[in-house]
């Protein structure tokens, strides 16, 4: 799906191609209910952004999102990219794509150590439960 590599290069270019919040959501084909308020979809920005390297397109979204979801809200979309067209923005984007990577990662954790207990709470029944009836 992701034929090359990120490079700064494409990253400017998703940047600065990038339309703001209100014209991708206008624009959607998708009839959610977060979309018919407003929201950015993460694929109607990916198809918002024809000819630009998708893996560069996918990391700008997750970094604004910050690893939340697949939707946005306007206000944050257009906030956070004004502030990657900014010249320390590059900075800005490495740092929120870190913080997104960190949101996803203790997300799986925590559910891994739910997932945990229940099995935890499961043997625990078959130990007491059945072996001693």
């Amino acid at each position: 799906k992701f034929p090359e590599p990120l490079s700064v290069k494409d990253f400017e270019k998703v940047v600065k191609t990038s339309k703001n919040g209100a014209n991708i959501s206008k624009q959607s084909s998708n009839k959610s209910y977060l979309v018919s308020l407003g929201y950015v979809d993460q694929s109607d920005f990916l198809d918002s952004l024809k000819g630009c390297n998708a893996l560069a397109a996918y990391a700008v979204f997750e970094a604004i999102a910050g690893g939340k979801g697949k939707v946005v809200s306007p206000i944050e979309f257009d906030e956070k990219l004004s502030i990657y067209k900014t010249p320390g923005g590059k900075d800005a984007f490495i740092n929120d794509l870190q913080i997104a990577t960190y949101t996803r990662l203790s997300s799986y954790i925590a559910l891994f150590f739910l997932l945990g207990i229940i099995a935890d709470f499961v043997i625990e029944s078959y130990i007491y439960g059945w072996m001693s009836g």
